[in-house]
């Protein structure tokens, strides 16, 4: 997972960008968090949104439950498999699954703590308190150790709730760039 922040690095130097803010769904937000520590004189402002910084082996079993992608919600479902391809989304998404358990041993609290304690921007954490994949105590911890760091949660808001709440999510983000 580090590695994405080095690759990220040689992007951003390519394209002659000096420092900027970013905003990370998901698996972006542990790009995004991995960049903003081990690249801190590079990041204006953090956003990290429905991210989980690490697993338990409770996730990972409810993880393998939803291997199968006909088991997940019709809508999600589709918007995926017309964004990607059914075949690659299949591939890609079992491939995932497949490493979960090396993602979980390696990346503990323990292990994440001292990471938090790098990243210097100032970083607005955002959750919806009904998301299956990221537990509201992982967001606090993400807000405990991340200084300058902000929680934001929306009541009944689901793992993509930027979908949801759209316009009062452009607005809460927006609010936090300029400010």
């Amino acid at each position: 997972l580090e590695v994405n922040a080095d690759i990220l690095n040689d992007f951003l130097e390519h394209l002659k960008i000096r420092k900027c803010s970013f905003l990370g769904y998901s698996a972006g937000g542990i790009t995004s968090f991995f960049f903003a520590a081990k690249y801190p004189e590079k990041v204006e402002k953090l956003i990290l949104t429905s991210t989980n910084p690490f697993l338990t082996q409770q996730q990972v079993k409810y993880f393998k439950s939803i291997r199968d992608i006909s088991k997940w919600e019709q809508q999600t479902r589709e918007s995926l498999i017309e964004q990607y391809g059914v075949e690659y989304l299949t591939s890609m998404w079992e491939s995932y699954i497949d490493n979960l358990d090396n993602v979980a041993k390696k990346y503990t609290q323990e292990f994440m703590k001292p990471i938090f304690n790098k990243i210097e921007a100032e970083t607005l954490i955002v959750y919806g308190d009904k998301d299956p994949f990221t537990p509201k105590n992982f967001m606090e911890f993400m807000t405990e150790n991340i200084k300058r760091s902000k929680l934001v949660v929306y009541p009944g808001g689901r793992h993509n709730l930027h979908n949801h709440k759209l316009d009062d999510f452009n607005k809460k983000v927006a609010e936090f760039i300029l400010t």
